[in-house]
């Protein structure tokens, strides 16, 4: 190998090689004079990056083991190739292909290339410069010169890393011949018209060009590039049929896959088209021109031609103003399709809209393809009219509507205002010809009156200024629905008008006909209304009869020229009056009105002619009736009715007579949004139905509501007492005395005539108590209370305290109560005080005239005035002063029994039985308690163990019985409160021991008191 191998000829497959000489001297010396490699058929081998890398890599191997190399020709296809290199020393590299045709040398140190690039040329392009490489394609950096025919010189800088190529390309002069630089680059079909022949320029300044090329998807390169140059004198012809687009200068920037134009100082049609510009999206699966116009102008014919070759029609055209454009129009440039969507402003301008002019303050057009939308404020017509509009047209379908807010319209140089709170409103709508135009219900002022009209459909004729009104139903929702129909001429200004009313209801007024006829004349500056036949309401369920009902407006002026009013066959009213709209003010005589039904408890039984003032305020109407004291008002949040003085309504209701509301001040009123009646009041009532601290409550604070729907009232009275009535009443309370006998009494008021004891009362108390009389009351943790027409049914707890109470129709009742303590016995029994009290009792009979029976068990009798007052004189007798009765006066008297046994009649107490056992003493005795009278009329005997003591006890006055117990007999006469005791010294007699019944005290002496009595003592 050290002397060289030669071959003449070398064939490897399909490589032909030709004087090839091989030579090994410590390095491999490698010549051969020409080299054929024959391509495979249909071999299309993409460009393997990472084998190239790779053999990049390995070039430290070739420089450690090659000493020179070369190949004179290299042949693969059509390509030709030539190599020579020597250690240490420059090599060169040579390539002619259809594509390019390089020259270049190299130099291989310790594993890195550098090459230089002494001419790459690509048509008519030609490249040079230097690479140089180390550890790879990744790690390449090139700086490169690139000159294009009839361009100036370009720099190019590469730099690669494991992703991607990076560039960078700067221009060293303005490009003269953009045309020429683009031809270079192969553009799609569609595309070349937009970025070629569409442009033309004296010369492009290329500002910065700069990006990447991914290894991987090499052909989504142009996303990543960024371009931005300025073009000067640019003439851009977007669309061949239209004028072109000529600027002073133009930004062109090639960004994300889209190229921008931007000009500045454009020009079309002769105007600025200001902030407008384009873009052409690469990035789509179809290219897609987007043209951005922004530009203050007018909508003339000039542009609505560029609108309309878009296929975007404008129904109207600007004669003078300005227009502020903001308009997108999106061409698909391989469809041609269009997507058109903007905005155009225009500010006191003049247009012409199907053949109609008119002036505009201010309008607004929003479109989106063939759909437009108008919004225009300030518009009149001539001195016609003058409205506002809101158009929604498909210009291509020629259909759509057209809404016009009417805010004046002229006739014979005379104005038709509006009622502002109420516009008048066309719609104008158009139907490919067989157009109408919609009238909405509407108020007009006409020479100083206000004339309300329905709505009504109508072809569109403007020359006719008379109309014949169809047979129209008008609707107000919630409120009324009727027809009308007529005839009416705006230039005799006359209207006439039937009207036929089929439904109205307000809050609880509902029409009660189906149909309604009214007349409605206006002329002579006179507007009449009348009622054909008589008008049927209900309100609050009450039948309500119109009757000969006509109005007058004249002069500003609205006179009822008669109306009678039936309520229910209840009341009848006759009304006369008049409101003048000048003043605000009105006069109503109700100059007759009496009650037809006795029976139906009415409000007035008798009444004199009334006058009533009518103030019309801001937002309500203020109506008085200063001779009954009373206000009412009705605005748009609801009515309110106050009775300011009850005692001059009084006189005229038998209805407040009935109940004994005599005096204080009645509220009443109603929201729109509520269902409900609130009402309050406050009165002195008679009927002291509520005790508090211990006093009856005279004044009283109800507030409430009524629900006509179901008739339902809710109150409370004094935020102590809650009441609902719907069909039954029901009660509740908390912390609050009521005073039983009189709310029995007034109970008595809803029990009359033909519904007695029908009424059903439940009552629910929460330590609540019962008045008796004003030392005695029943206090309670809870009352539950039913009466209906059955009777009564009641319940009542104290601590472990329960009694029961059932009363029936004939009037016989049944009480029974067991366990009740200290706190119920101490506020039951007047002038008494109990320790560890156990009191139970049974009472029955007529509430007249009955029977009962008290129970106390081992309880302590603390203080008690009858029994004090007998323990008292006991002391004073010096043969019991042995009693003694260790104790009593600190710590009271513990009683193991007691019982007593009555019958009641009108309040007199006759008490067969009476014991009272205790260690010390047991009392037996009988009397009469009288509560009208207020006295008592006892007589007991008292009775005491003497135990072993009896040998040392004096007997002088008494008779020993036995030699185990003494007894006396007292007499208990006087007061209730201080009764006298005084000895029966010639009526003693002895009591034997006696198996009696052993019952416990049941109810004190003062149960059945009343207010009377407690006045009297």
């Amino acid at each position: 190998m050290q002397e060289g191998v030669a071959f003449k000829k070398l064939n490897l497959l399909n490589i032909k090689i030709e004087q090839l000489y091989i030579k090994w001297d410590e390095k491999l010396s490698i010549s051969a004079q020409k080299i054929t490699v024959i391509p495979k058929k249909h071999e299309e081998k993409e460009l393997d990056l990472q084998a190239i890398d790779e053999k990049i890599k390995n070039l430290r191997l070739f420089e450690n083991w090659i000493k020179k190399i070369t190949f004179g020709n290299i042949t693969y296809g059509e390509n030709v190739f030539t190599l020579a290199y020597r250690e240490n020393e420059t090599g060169s590299f040579t390539a002619a292909t259809k594509n390019f045709d390089l020259n270049s040398s190299f130099l291989l140190h310790e594993g890195s290339l550098r090459l230089t690039l002494h001419s790459l040329i690509h048509r008519h392009a030609m490249i040079s410069g230097t690479l140089s490489m180390q550890k790879g394609l990744h790690h390449l950096q090139a700086d490169l010169l690139v000159s294009v025919e009839n361009t100036p010189l370009f720099d190019l800088a590469l730099h690669t890393d494991t992703k991607k190529i990076n560039y960078s390309l700067r221009a060293r002069q303005k490009i003269e011949n953009f045309h020429r630089l683009i031809a270079l680059f192969p553009l799609p079909k569609e595309v070349h018209y937009w970025v070629h022949d569409a442009i033309e320029l004296s010369n492009l300044e290329l500002l910065d060009c700069s990006g990447f090329i991914p290894y991987e998807t090499p052909q989504e390169a142009y996303k990543y590039l960024h371009a931005k140059a300025l073009a000067h004198d640019l003439n851009y012809t977007y669309d061949t049929d239209l004028d072109s687009v000529r600027t002073r200068s133009t930004e062109l920037e090639f960004q994300n896959g889209i190229l921008f134009i931007r000009p500045r100082d454009a020009h079309s049609y002769g105007f600025d088209l200001q902030e407008s510009r384009l873009q052409i999206d690469f990035t789509q699966p179809q290219e897609v021109l987007t043209l951005f116009l922004a530009f203050e102008g007018s909508l003339n014919k000039d542009i609505l031609k560029i609108l309309n070759n878009y296929r975007v029609k404008i129904p109207f055209e600007q004669n003078k103003g300005t227009t502020t454009a903001d308009l997108t129009l999106a061409v698909n440039l391989h469809t041609i399709d269009i997507e058109a969507s903007g905005n155009f402003t225009a500010q006191n301008g003049n247009f012409n809209f199907y053949d109609l002019n008119f002036d505009v303050a201010h309008a607004k057009v929003f479109l989106h393809n063939t759909d437009v939308n108008i919004t225009a404020t300030g518009t009149k017509h001539y001195d016609i009219a003058a409205a506002d509009i809101q158009a929604n047209i498909d210009v291509k379908q020629n259909a759509g509507e057209v809404a016009l807010d009417f805010k004046e319209m002229t006739l014979s140089e005379k104005k038709i205002s509006l009622d502002k709170k109420h516009p008048f409103r066309a719609l104008y709508t158009l139907a490919n010809g067989n157009d109408t135009l919609t009238l909405s219900p509407s108020f007009w002022r006409v020479a100083g009156f206000d004339v309300a009209v329905g709505s009504s459909t109508i072809p569109v004729d403007f020359t006719n200024l008379e109309a014949v009104f169809p047979k129209t139903r008008i609707k107000v929702p919630d409120k009324a629905s009727f027809e009308i129909s007529g005839k009416g001429s705006l230039k005799n200004k006359e209207l006439s008008l039937a009207i036929n009313v089929l439904d109205f209801s307000h809050d609880t007024a509902r029409l009660a006909q189906k149909n309604t006829p009214l007349e409605l004349h206006y002329g002579n500056d006179t507007l009449e209304i009348a009622a054909k036949r008589d008008t049927l309401f209900t309100i609050y369920n009450q039948k309500l009869r119109l009757s000969k009902t006509k109005l007058r407006l004249k002069n500003k002026q609205l006179s009822l020229l008669g109306l009678d009013v039936t309520l229910d066959k209840l009341v009848e009213l006759r009304l006369g009056g008049i409101y003048d709209f000048a003043t605000k003010r009105g006069d109503i005589i109700i100059d007759k009105a009496f009650v037809k039904r006795e029976d139906a408890s009415p409000l007035f039984s008798a009444i004199q002619p009334l006058h009533i003032t009518l103030k019309n305020e801001p937002e309500r109407m203020v109506c008085e009736l200063e001779s009954l004291g009373i206000d009412a008002s009705y605005g748009v949040q609801g009515w309110h009715v106050r009775f300011l003085e009850l005692q001059k309504l009084a006189p005229f209701t038998p209805l407040f007579q009935d109940y004994n509301v005599t005096n204080g001040t009645l509220s009443l009123s109603k929201e729109d949004a509520k269902e409900q009646i609130d009402f309050s009041a406050q009165t002195r009532y008679p009927f002291t139905l509520l005790h508090a601290k211990k006093e009856p409550v005279k004044n009283y604070r109800i507030q409430g509501s009524y629900t006509p729907k179901d008739g339902s009232v809710r109150f409370n009275v004094n935020d102590s007492l809650f009441v609902l009535f719907k069909k039954e009443l029901a009660i509740s309370a908390k912390n609050i005395g009521i005073d039983l006998f009189e709310l029995i009494r007034f109970l008595e008021l809803f029990q009359t005539g033909k519904k007695q004891n029908s009424l059903s009362v439940l009552f629910e108390g929460e330590d609540t108590y019962l008045y008796l009389n004003k030392e005695r009351r029943i206090v309670a943790d809870t009352i539950h209370f039913l009466h209906n027409q059955n009777g009564i049914e009641a319940t009542l707890t104290c601590d472990k305290g329960v009694a029961q109470l059932s009363y029936d129709a004939q009037k016989q009742f049944l009480l029974h109560g067991a366990n009740f303590g200290d706190r119920f016995m101490e506020q039951l029994f007047a002038y008494s005080k109990f320790q560890d009290a156990n009191l139970s009792f049974t009472l029955n009979g007529d509430i007249d005239d009955f029977e009962g029976v008290f129970y106390l068990k081992d309880s302590t009798i603390k203080d008690y005035r009858i029994l004090n007052n007998i323990l008292a004189f006991v002391n004073t007798i010096p043969s019991l002063v042995t009693f003694s009765l260790p104790g009593y006066s600190t710590e009271g008297m513990y009683v193991t029994n007691g019982y007593m046994k009555f019958h009641a009649k009108d309040l007199l107490f006759d008490i067969s039985d009476i014991l009272l056992e205790s260690k010390e003493i047991t009392i037996l005795g009988k009397g009469i308690v009288d509560y009208k009278k207020n006295n008592v009329d006892l007589e007991l005997n008292l009775k005491t163990d003497l135990g072993s003591s009896a040998s040392q006890i004096p007997i002088l006055g008494y008779i020993l019985f036995d030699e185990k117990s003494v007894a006396t007999t007292l007499s208990v006469e006087g007061t209730l409160e201080d009764p006298q005791v005084s000895s029966l010294l010639a009526k003693e007699i002895m009591v034997a021991p006696l198996n009696i019944i052993k019952r416990t005290f049941l109810l004190p002496f003062h149960l059945f008191g009343d207010d009377e009595n407690e006045e009297k003592k």
